[in-house]
């Protein structure tokens, strides 16, 4: 009976019921650790000396009671802090004979302050204010009666829970971590960051003493163990950073972007397509089906008449002639003749005019290769997706994107050698945040003014800038308070503007389309070809004027 005597044994289970009573309520979840006392409240009990994970229920507890004397409260707080059951914001009754310092001092390197203390023998209630000197890592153990068992009445009209924390922590350095990405967060401390520059406002505001330390995530997927054992070793105090955990207690996101695929941005069309590409495939099948058909229907009349035969090649010359637009003397011998004729000049005319007028157009500016619009045109252009694998999971619904990302996909970091591959090379799409790239697009500006990777329309997720804590880490509230007033106030609006640099207009140029051999080379070998085939015409006319 915990050295309790038989008559002050119920008045002090009596105090422990009414503590719970009054601090919990209908739906709380109350954890009883290595204790015998029966409760009339619905409780879990957790036993042994040994806690094993697969004891807990997985849900995180709103109140404790502990037995010291037979918990090592040192590993009980690890295990359920490493579980992700735990909370520090919650309420601890612990009770024991002999409470020491280095139970106090293992509390509060979790950060929890609403601790009280029943002595197991004299049943006297006592507290800590571990925070009383504004200090977050150097805590004050010395414990205060706050009241005891026998005095019910009194223990009813006290706060057993009141506020422990202090309103401005000025002998705190209080340290967060940023990963290098910019302009959120800089390696150069002296061009801060929009997440750097926000925070220290805030921890100055709150009088403690910023401090950062820059740390770099690994290509692999245990990003949560990794921010975990950085906030257990004290390397920071809270971590400011993008997309959520549901491990870490956040603050209100201080800024919200989406993610989009960034690819290369169109070419300038290679110079043959200048010719070549006027007209589709489908509109040059047709002119020569046309002409085939219509000569096909001049042939077979001209065929049966057998002294039409031997004027056959002769017309044949005579058409080729019209179609390279060419002097010819008509001989118009019958009606179908005429309607050939008449039909190839008319046909020749229109499709000769458009065709000048369009290369005139083409040749005149500059004109570019298809875009690339959507995750269709990322395959149909065979073009790899760099990303961190972590984020492959965000496309498992669109399977034919998945499986050509398993397929294809590159690995990239969040500095810029992606980005540069994809501007020189054109092999890549990078996903980045749209306010990574409105800051580094600086950089990616072509000789003809254009950028050099464009953003496509839809984003792939969209992605909350925020900050995250330990739970229940005990400047989490000013922290998450004074960001809400920054942002109530335009502050960190205007904190983000500063990074959001616009391309200035006088790195644009622009140039006369002035025609160089390099663009005329496919019509001279046109011209060529047309040299040829007219010489070759009038070849066959002077033979067979000679025969």
């Amino acid at each position: 009976m915990h050295g309790l005597e038989l008559h002050t044994f119920l008045p002090f289970l009596q105090c422990v019921s009414g503590i719970l009573k009054n601090y919990t309520s209908t739906g709380n979840y109350i954890a009883v650790v290595n204790s015998e006392y029966n409760f009339d409240i619905p409780v879990v009990r957790i036993q042994g000396s040994h806690i094993k994970l697969t004891s807990f229920m997985y849900r995180k507890f709103d109140f404790y009671v502990i037995d010291l004397d037979k918990t090592n409260i040192a590993q009980f707080l690890q295990i359920f802090h490493e579980d992700g059951n735990f909370h520090a914001g919650n309420k601890f009754l612990c009770i024991g004979r002999n409470i020491s310092s280095n139970i106090l001092e293992s509390l509060s390197y979790y950060y929890i302050v609403n601790a009280i203390f029943l002595d197991s023998y004299s049943g006297i209630l006592k507290t800590f204010f571990p925070f009383e000197k504004a200090n977050l890592h150097k805590v004050n153990t010395n414990l205060q009666v706050i009241g005891k068992c026998s005095d019910t009445s009194r223990l009813d009209q006290n706060n057993l829970f009141p506020n422990k924390l202090p309103e401005k922590w000025t002998n705190s350095t209080i340290t967060f971590c940023q990963t290098s990405i910019e302009p959120l967060a800089f390696v150069d401390d002296k061009k801060k960051g929009i997440g750097t520059e926000i925070y220290r406002l805030i921890l100055k505001t709150i009088g403690a003493t910023p401090n950062r330390t820059m740390i770099e995530f690994d290509n692999s997927n245990r990003r949560q163990e990794f921010i975990k054992q950085i906030f257990i070793s004290r390397t920071c105090d809270f971590y400011v950073a993008g997309y959520p955990d549901k491990f870490f207690e956040l603050t209100i996101p201080y800024y919200i972007d989406g993610m989009y695929w960034f690819v290369p941005s169109p070419a300038m069309n290679k110079n043959y397509n200048f010719i070549f590409g006027i007209f589709s495939t489908s509109v040059w099948l047709v002119w020569l089906a046309s002409i085939l058909c219509i000569a096909w229907c001049w042939y077979v009349p001209s065929h049966s008449n057998r002294k039409g035969q031997g004027l056959f090649f002769e017309e044949v010359l005579l058409c080729v002639k019209l179609v390279l637009e060419q002097t010819v003397k008509l001989r118009i011998l019958r009606k179908t003749n005429f309607i050939l004729y008449t039909i190839i000049i008319f046909s020749t005319f229109m499709m000769g005019n458009i065709y000048k007028g369009r290369i005139v157009y083409v040749l005149s500016g500059i004109h570019y290769e298809e875009s690339i619009l959507n995750e269709e045109g990322i395959m149909k252009h065979n073009i790899k997706p760099g990303l961190f694998p972590i984020h492959m999971k965000w496309f498992r619904d669109e399977r034919k994107f998945f499986d050509y990302m398993n397929n294809n996909y590159q690995i990239c970091k969040m500095d810029t050698t992606c980005e540069d591959i994809a501007a020189v090379e054109r092999n890549i799409a990078v996903l980045r945040s749209q306010i990574i790239m409105q800051y580094r697009n600086k950089d990616y500006i072509g000789e003809d003014g254009r950028l050099q990777l464009i953003r496509l329309p839809n984003p792939t997720m969209i992605v909350h800038f925020m900050c995250f804590f330990l739970p229940g880490q005990s400047v989490f509230p000013q922290i998450n308070q004074y960001t809400h007033y920054l942002l109530q106030n335009g502050i960190i609006s205007k904190i983000i503007s500063k990074y959001s640099l616009k391309i200035p207009a006088q790195n644009r140029k622009f140039y006369r389309r002035v025609l160089t051999m390099q663009l005329l080379k496919w019509l001279f070998v046109l011209w060529l070809v047309g040299l040829i085939a007219s010489c070759v015409i009038f070849t066959l006319e002077i033979t067979r004027s000679l025969a």
